[in-house]
Parts: C-alpha cells; sequence; structure tokens
C-alpha cells in the first residue's frame, strides 16, 4: 500500500537521524504508489499516489500533512479537477 517514513535530525553527524513517524493515510487501496514522491514546505509535507483511484482509476492523488510539534497529520487529499483515466496526478511534486 505505501508509507512515507519521517526522520528527525538531531545532529550534525550524517548517522545523526532519528525515526518519529510512519505516515500512511487514512483511506488508500492498494498499489497506489503512495510514498514515491514527496515535497516538504515548513509545516505541509505532499506525498504523491500517482495510482490512486481516488477520484476516477488511477487518476491519482496528493495526500497532504500537516504538523504542529511533533506529530503529522493528513490534512487533505487533492485531485485534479480534471482528472481521468491514468493521469497519474502526484506524479511528480515541487
Amino acid at each position: 500500500n505505501g508509507a512515507a517514513y519521517y526522520f528527525e535530525r538531531v545532529g550534525t553527524a550524517p548517522n545523526d537521524w532519528v525515526f518519529r513517524q510512519k505516515l500512511v493515510p487514512r483511506s488508500l487501496e492498494a498499489s497506489a504508489g503512495f510514498g514515491g514522491v514527496i515535497d516538504l514546505d515548513d509545516n505541509t509535507l505532499a506525498v504523491g499516489a500517482p495510482q490512486s483511484s481516488w477520484a476516477v482509476l488511477q487518476g491519482g492523488a496528493v495526500y497532504l500533512f500537516s504538523t504542529q510539534g511533533a506529530t503529522w497529520t493528513e490534512s487533505q487529499v487533492l485531485t485534479a479537477p480534471d482528472v481521468e483515466f491514468q493521469d497519474g496526478f502526484g506524479g511528480g511534486l515541487a
């Protein structure tokens, strides 16, 4: 089904990373490709699921997570307004 893993840097050495949270959306079908593409901007994390069938079969979706502190929470699911079969929305984020 896919997942995104959040690690936090706790020092300056190359191995100073600590696992904090596994991010899994509330509703996700198998083979959605969730976690293959991510983008982080301050307190918002976008996670692509280009094979998601949220709106249309394999049309794709982007799951938004937000944080205020140490815990990430799913806040929204985005789909293209003109999504069509196998569009792959969410396959590229910037």
